[in-house]
């Protein structure tokens, strides 16, 4: 299995990769949310997220079902808070659900306050889920 890697290629975009990282494990260690890459499918703790954006990941409790008497948890996706995006030294923040809005919104300016970056742009949408590598192949 062949994996794609970021060649950066400017001190801009080497800046830019060590701001997005920054943010993402800040936001990891204080919430414990995982971190997702690029359609929302999470990235694994050696893997880092690519350097122009992210997502979060809230993980979300597991259904209790039974069959026969039998007990077992049927493990559900993680709920995909939102995005951040740095496109030409722009940060723009997706919110997936109104419901989101001001818990993402206030922990993304906390860390982005802290490189001195104010989001350019809020874009809203539907509710999200975690997406997995091959959701859509039939």
């Amino acid at each position: 299995m062949k994996t794609e890697e970021h060649n950066i290629t400017s001190l801009n975009e080497y800046l830019s990769f060590l701001d997005m990282h920054g943010i993402a494990k800040g936001i990891k260690q204080e919430k414990g949310y995982d971190i997702a890459g690029h359609m929302g499918i999470r990235v694994s703790e050696e893997k880092q997220a690519p350097h122009n954006m992210f997502g979060i990941l809230k993980e979300k409790q597991p259904l209790e079902k039974s069959i026969l008497g039998i007990k077992y948890k049927k493990p559900q996706r993680a709920d995909l808070l939102g995005e951040l995006w740095n496109e030409d030294e722009k940060f723009i923040l997706k919110i997936y659900g109104h419901d989101n809005y001001l818990e993402v919104s206030k922990l993304i300016k906390k860390h982005l306050s802290l490189y001195g970056i104010k989001p350019e742009k809020f874009v809203y949408q539907d509710k999200r889920r975690e997406s997995y590598l091959f959701d859509d192949v039939a």
